[in-house]
């Protein structure tokens, strides 16, 4: 979004957002005001800005406030002027993702009846509800609204790198930073072959420790030049300095970036490889949009850390972990010898520094040049030691002139960002930097929401909180690609991978801890399974959980293709069913008995089984009763306290079904018992319904927040609670919080829920045959 003015209460203009992007899950905003100061808001953070961060074109006594700042958040903007009572909403919308989004409904919808005509025809003609659930499930929607980057595949290739045969010239600015300085030249002694120049120049450094270390490391070194300013010129002028003394390729080497082993030769193959390759930036943990493991993201890590990210790096194929990008950035940067001909210094309007190297790779690229992120390499980086509190001042100077040099280029950045090309190396690099010599959690999952998606995100947010960070592997639409998050402390990375690099991944942890969650997806998991089960090795764990019964059965709530619960029949009847459900993961599965031997082979690799209720345990018992000794009772524990509810003083009975349903929660049943209400019997339901089985009595309010469940409950008058699911749940989070509210709670004598019912003194079960005409008298006599 451009250009927004920021107004008071009056409506009085005082200010303007210049610029507003949306980046994986981030805010980036730019602008300025001409008041006291003003509270930025989002969903997850606030900010406060004052006037004492101010534009660089603007005096230090001026009331008006630059700022350039990111927040947390990706859905609403709010601000609040100081001394104003007001709080006023932004306007947003995702642009890139909205048409991304349209194009790939549009494809899928042309698509559907190709695949779906069946059900369509069942459905539609003959009002046959279990076609009506498979439909539901083909049109269930992605999770996440945003564009996930694909990442290239091949990633774990091993092409051969070229030969580094001519002398590098490594220009190596100094200022100060004494620390950093000593680790810089340790690590380019320990790791650059000597045949290669270095230039370092010493911007008239304060320390007096400064120049002993030059002096006594250029003493024991070859074809090194050390050049001393007298005065300060800044990174610019010094890297100018070092151009005009370098005759080959160059490369700029900030004083607080530490390189690795072979680094030099990873670094200059696309250079030496590609004749119209300018630069070339290695990833890092603080480089701009070669950031891992979120873009844009920095923070700092510790040698060995980096030393262990560097050696997955090193895995990766070069030629397939890179990418064009729309600059370098000059932290550890290859510049091409046939490109600084063309353009040999860098401009010293960007004097001190910051954004010189951007407005170099932009004059190159516009004479034909292109720019190449590399993810085969990680050198680590301090950042901002040389120009310490300057830095924001500096940075916006540089970026209010690059954009007027080059204004469509945080266009193209945000473009990268969004899509990020790179995003199968940063999700390597991620995962490395997660490892911390205990067990990786690793859980396998699917992408549709619901109490299995509530559970995950509390296994997450424990890991984090104890400072280990997490990986989640989801089934994808295509069968032959998986969808991979690296969860840390600096936010969450996610990308769709091949599944012919899934192994390669896996390898990644010293040790895992495979948690198998669920794997419900629109096609076969067996694969992913087959791959994830190989990749174990004799020391990592495996904990099978079940959220459902995806590993018994294709129909993971144990639904039958007559719409109805099955109750888990002899082997031998279910060969009629199991070839219709079978049919939807387009498998090459012929028996249940297949089905389940795959599926075997994980469970008795596994070191214990999770169930949540005793239900389930007994579900999963009667099909594998060998493994019985390795389930274990689990049941979850209440995250979100639900305060009580009075009950209404009103002769209308008001039912109310919380969460979203679909067929296999009850939508059917919920529909035929609307067919069956009065002025006196209403339903209310709390969550989203398919709305196939919507009916003029049914009340839908849509989405809710957890915490609004009790003020939802009185505000809608309710008297009781209906669960018309109609499978065996393995546990029901919307049941417990339906429990906690003190009003009455029906459900069917089947599955946990029947279970959790019975243990409830406001719980009541209802036979699963019963009739709509019964269900109703049962729930009208709620209040007695």
């Amino acid at each position: 979004m451009l250009r927004k003015g920021i107004s008071q209460d009056q409506g009085q203009i005082v200010g303007f957002f210049d610029k507003i992007q949306i980046i994986s899950g981030r805010m980036y905003i730019d602008g300025w005001i001409d008041a006291p100061g003003i509270r930025l808001s989002t969903e997850i953070e606030s900010l406060e800005l004052v006037p004492d961060i101010s534009r660089a074109d603007v005096g230090p006594d001026s009331p008006v406030c630059g700022f350039s700042v990111s927040l947390k958040g990706a859905r609403t903007l709010s601000y609040q002027i100081a001394g104003s009572s007001e709080i006023i909403s932004v306007s947003l919308q995702n642009f890139v993702a909205s048409a991304t989004n349209l194009v790939r409904t549009g494809m899928s919808l042309l698509h559907f009846p190709i695949y779906h005509g069946r059900d369509l025809i069942s459905y539609f003609l003959h009002k046959d509800e279990r076609a009506g659930e498979r439909l539901e499930r083909a049109l269930l929607p992605l999770e996440w609204d945003e564009t996930i980057p694909v990442s290239n595949f091949g990633l774990f290739g091993n092409s051969q790198l070229p030969e580094l045969v001519d002398p590098v010239d490594i220009l190596i600015p100094v200022f100060n930073a004494a620390n950093e300085v000593v680790r810089c030249l340790e690590q380019i002694d320990q790791h650059t072959a000597k045949i290669h120049n270095i230039t370092i120049i010493d911007d008239a450094s304060t320390d007096p420790l400064i120049g002993p270390i030059l002096d006594n490391w250029c003493d024991l070194r070859p074809n090194v030049r050390l050049i001393r300013n007298q005065q300060n010129l800044g990174f610019v002028d010094s890297i100018n300095q070092g151009l005009e003394n370098a005759s080959g390729h160059v490369v700029i080497l900030n004083s607080d970036a530490f390189v690795p082993e072979n680094w030099l030769n990873r670094l200059m193959a696309p250079i030496q490889t590609d004749n119209q390759v300018a630069s070339v930036t290695p990833m890092s943990n603080n480089a701009e949009i070669f950031t891992t493991p979120v873009v844009s993201v920095g923070g700092e890590i510790s040698k060995s850390k980096s030393i262990q990210i560097d050696q997955v790096a090193q895995k990766l194929d070069w030629q397939v972990a890179n990418c064009s990008a729309p600059t370098g950035v000059g932290f550890c940067m290859g510049l091409s010898r046939t490109w600084l001909e063309k353009v040999p210094r860098f401009d010293t309007s960007f004097a001190p520094g910051y954004g010189e190297e951007v407005d170099w790779c932009q004059k190159v690229a516009l004479k034909g040049a292109k720019h190449v992120g590399l993810g085969s390499l990680f050198v680590e980086h301090t950042g901002g030691i040389s120009f310490g509190a300057a830095k924001p001042r500096l940075m916006r100077k540089s970026n209010a002139l690059i954009n007027t040099r080059y204004p469509n280029f945080d266009t193209s950045v945000a473009s990268f960002e969004v899509n990020d090309p790179l995003v199968g190396p940063r999700l390597a690099l991620a995962l490395a930097a997660i490892d911390s010599g205990k067990p990786v959690p690793f859980y396998l999952a699917h992408r549709l929401g619901g109490g299995a998606e509530l559970w995950l995100g509390e296994e997450i947010a424990f890991h984090l909180k104890n400072d280990q960070g997490v990986a989640v592997l989801r089934e994808d639409d295509q069968k032959d690609r998986a969808v991979l998050e690296i969860h840390s402390s600096l936010g969450v990375t996610r990308g769709i991978i091949s599944k012919k690099d899934l192994s390669g991944f896996l390898a990644i942890p010293t040790q895992l801890h495979m948690v198998y969650s669920c794997l419900v997806a629109r096609g076969d998991p067996s694969e992913t399974i087959r791959i994830c089960k190989g990749a174990l090795d004799q020391l990592d764990q495996l904990t099978m959980v079940f959220h459902d019964y995806l590993p018994l059965c294709p129909s993971y709530n144990l639904i039958g293709a007559n719409g109805k619960y099955c109750g888990l029949p002899e082997a031998e009847k279910c060969g009629s069913c199991f070839e219709k459900i079978s049919k939807q993961f387009k498998s090459d599965f012929t028996s249940i008995e297949q089905w389940r031997n795959t599926w075997k082979e994980l469970l008795a690799r596994s070191d214990k089984l999770i169930t949540f209720s005793e239900d389930s345990r007994l579900h999963v018992k009667s099909v594998w009763p060998e493994f019985g000794n390795k389930i274990i009772v689990q049941p979850h524990t209440a995250s979100v306290l639900i305060r009580r509810v009075q009950l209404p003083k009103s002769d209308v009975v008001t039912v109310g079904i919380l969460g979203g349903i679909g067929y296999h929660k009850g939508a059917g049943v919920l529909k035929k018992l609307a067919q069956h209400t009065d002025h006196g019997f209403r339903v209310v339901v709390i969550g989203d319904m398919d709305s196939t089985y919507s009916h003029e009595r049914i009340t839908v309010h849509g989405e809710y927040d957890r915490s609004e469940i009790a003020d939802l409950a009185k505000s809608y008058s309710l008297t009781c609670w209906f669960l018309p699911s109609i499978w065996p749940e393995t546990f029901c989070y919307t049941l417990r919080e339906c429990l906690s509210t003190g009003l009455k709670v029906f459900g069917f004598d089947i599955g946990a829920q029947a279970d959790a019912l019975q243990q409830h003194k406001n719980g009541q079960v209802i036979p699963l045959d019963a009739n709509s005409q019964m269900i109703k008298s049962i729930l009208s006599n709620s209040q007695i």
